[in-house]
């Protein structure tokens, strides 16, 4: 009897951090970068509306400037305010 073949390893991916996501708000990783949504329930279910993309590239940008807080929190304000109108 032939013993059974090994059991596959899981690939090793690196684990990067998510954006800080404002209240109602959560980041998802989306290819090379994050989506945006918003949770919302309507008649009883939970949606998870979209709401922007940021890529990894910006999103490295926004690291290095040493202001990321900020320009993070107004990316997000410009894609609310933008959906709004």
């Amino acid at each position: 009897m032939t013993p059974p073949p090994p059991a596959s390893l899981p690939i090793p991916r690196e684990k990067t951090a998510l954006p800080p996501a404002p209240p109602g708000y959560h980041w998802r990783r989306s290819g090379a970068g994050y989506e945006l949504r918003q949770t919302v329930i309507e008649h009883g279910k939970r949606r998870h509306i979209y709401r922007g993309h940021l890529s990894q590239s910006i999103h490295q940008q926004m690291k290095e400037s040493g202001r990321y807080d900020a320009s993070l929190a107004d990316w997000v304000k410009q894609r609310i305010a933008r959906d709004a109108a």
